[in-house]
């Protein structure tokens, strides 16, 4: 088995996880998320026969993932990955806010001034 990320830092909010099967045979697989690389404690965030999951409302850090699965009576576990989430800042945030208010009212006094002019 195969896990890789869409992304190594997740600033958007989200991420994609994905990972390939070698056997042939459909069986169930785990995903497991880990706050540190060794998995000394880990939680199940998805299982089942999906090849992929998609990860959202995670705070800043680092998270680590692999997967997990059962074939032949032996368990696999696949490559570990880490996830680096680092959220855009908020002040970054409030200045574009700012920045976009002001060309949109900007613009709305252009508009509503030339059609007056145009009127009269």
């Amino acid at each position: 088995m195969q896990l890789s990320s869409d992304v190594q830092i997740a600033t958007a909010g989200y991420y994609q996880l994905r990972w390939t099967s070698e056997t042939a045979e459909a069986t169930p697989f785990q995903l497991q998320e880990s706050r540190s690389e060794d998995f000394k404690s880990f939680k199940i965030i998805n299982q089942g026969y999906d090849l992929a999951s998609v990860i959202s409302g995670k705070a800043n850090g680092d998270y680590f993932y692999r997967i997990a699965t059962s074939a032949n009576d032996r368990s696999h576990l696949s490559n570990v990955i880490k996830v680096t989430v680092a959220h855009h800042p908020l002040k970054n945030a409030i200045l574009f806010f700012i920045a976009g208010a002001i060309v949109f009212f900007t613009m709305l006094v252009f508009i509503l001034k030339g059609n007056r002019e145009k009127i009269s």
